[in-house]
């Protein structure tokens, strides 16, 4: 949500659009759901650049990989996180033979 406070008018579009549901002692939960097409963006775009998951992958050969050997057959979990994949594809890709 820091993306939120860094954007003003998205701020400003999002509380008008949700006012509406904010009662005294409660919220209107199906207001919400229904009828703030721009909360419903930004909690989808907030989930899409900061969930993170894992893959799992057979090692097809003996490699070695930030100093550790990796061998072939064996089973690793590698986290993926793609916005941060994005930022460093040229770091990782640059040059694949050094």
């Amino acid at each position: 949500m820091a993306h939120l406070v860094h954007n003003q008018e998205l701020l400003e579009r999002v509380r008008q659009e949700v006012l509406p549901a904010v009662r005294q002692d409660s919220i209107d939960e199906k207001y919400l759901l229904e009828r703030c097409p721009q909360l419903e963006a930004l909690v989808n775009e907030t989930l899409r650049l900061t969930v993170t998951s894992s893959l799992a992958r057979v090692v097809t050969e003996t490699c070695v990989v930030g100093g550790k050997t990796l061998q072939k057959g064996n089973k690793i979990m590698v986290m993926y996180l793609a916005p941060l994949l994005v930022l460093l594809t040229n770091i990782f890709f640059a040059a694949p033979n050094t």
